[in-house]
């Protein structure tokens, strides 16, 4: 069983072959969780600072781990996070010592290469978005400009970069004049989860609707407002988020004052090891993503796959690694960036159809079976071994 400590408790030194920096929320992160097992199914011992509540268990069938706690200092701006785990995790930093360091996003990788710089070893950067283009910064060019500048900085001081996506890689290589990255796909572990009817006992949805879902982190710019509106057309169609996030309230007040709230339910956060117990009882998935910036354009995200690993088909919008992933396989119905409501009433009408349900369950099956954890995870020996020889 993994260790779990408080890292201000921390006051004997620890090692381990790799340690990780994630500053997000442990138990609902699948990147980290795939990792950490990957790499301690490889035999190697592993650690891992960031964020987790005092309820909350990873990793609790794993020898050879441990969890630092990073105590979360609630609901603050990114910034003010960043530097209160800065604080706490530098002051240990005598106590800590590993071969491999592994920054888990942009915030991290500066906190990566000092500790690189302090104890040797190798610096491996997971740049999993576009930071010098996020949705979240958008509106906001001055905290753009940090994370360009930021990243710009100790990038090339990475001794292995690696994207969740083929397009990122390219774009990486030319905004900053480095090798192209490498690509290590965010997916998860391949299972055949059974359909069951989770969402439907849990919020008591007639045998005979359709549920329709979005699953993750509940960010601006994924449609919400139009999905309950085409929700609202829609008598026998029930929406389903399955996660949590800064657009929450939002849609709980938008289904209000439509009419749709006793047909939009939300299970809240949900861990990760349990999500696709929840996923296997959605009919329809929806990856609808705006088209506003570089990093949500070239978006590859987990949904899209854990929908597939649970042979349900999904609407998606026109993006062009989402759209490769559903042309090459028939796994669902691609509609425009620019969607309208009735855009997706249309799509939802179609897909339901049960010859095209069928073709498309098929699909999904197909791109479950070829985008999995257990393909991904083969690169990581490659990763530390080019890391190594750098």
């Amino acid at each position: 069983m993994s260790d779990v400590i408080n890292i201000k408790n921390l006051g004997n030194r620890i090692e381990a072959d790799h340690v990780l920096f994630a500053m997000v929320r442990l138990q609902n992160d699948s990147r980290t969780l795939n990792l950490s097992k990957s790499l301690l199914e490889r035999g190697d011992s592993v650690i891992i600072i960031g964020l987790l509540e005092d309820d909350e268990k990873i990793l609790a069938d794993y020898d050879r781990a441990i969890i630092l706690k990073v105590d979360n200092p609630g609901n603050v701006r990114a910034f003010r996070l960043w530097t209160h785990f800065i604080y706490n995790t530098l002051g240990k930093v005598h106590l800590i010592r590993s071969n491999f360091w592994w920054a888990m996003d942009v915030f991290m990788l500066c906190l990566g290469w000092f500790f690189r710089w302090i104890h040797g070893g190798r610096l491996l950067y997971d740049a999993r978005e576009i930071y010098s283009d996020l949705g979240e910064t958008k509106d906001h060019p001055v905290k753009a400009s940090f994370f360009l500048h930021m990243e710009s900085l100790f990038i090339r001081e990475a001794d292995l970069v690696y994207t969740s996506g083929w397009l990122d890689s390219s774009y990486l290589k030319q905004l900053y004049q480095i090798s192209e990255p490498e690509v290590l796909l965010n997916v998860p572990r391949y299972s055949e989860p059974d359909p069951n009817n989770r969402l439907r006992e849990e919020f008591s949805i007639p045998a005979d609707h359709t549920i329709v879902a979005y699953q993750g982190i509940l960010l601006p710019g994924r449609g919400f407002e139009k999905i309950l509106e085409a929700i609202k057309e829609l008598d026998d169609v029930h929406f389903c988020v399955i996660g949590g996030g800064p657009e929450q309230e939002k849609i709980q007040k938008k289904a209000e004052s439509i009419g749709v709230s006793k047909r939009t339910h939300c299970t809240g956060w949900v861990p990760y090891d349990e999500l696709l117990s929840w996923s296997a009882s959605v009919d329809v998935g929806l990856v609808l993503i705006d088209d506003t910036t570089q990093s949500l354009r070239y978006a590859l995200p987990n949904k899209l796959f854990e929908h597939a690993m649970c042979g349900t088909p999904v609407i998606v919008t026109d993006l062009p690694q989402m759209a490769k992933v559903v042309n090459e396989n028939q796994s669902g119905i691609i509609i425009s960036p620019k969607y309208t409501t009735q855009d997706i009433i249309l799509a939802i009408d179609r897909i339901t159809q049960p010859d095209m349900y069928a073709k498309f369950q098929e699909g999904a099956k197909k791109v479950a079976s070829r985008y999995n954890w257990e393909e991904e995870s083969k690169k990581i020996d490659v990763f530390l071994e080019r890391a190594s020889v750098k």
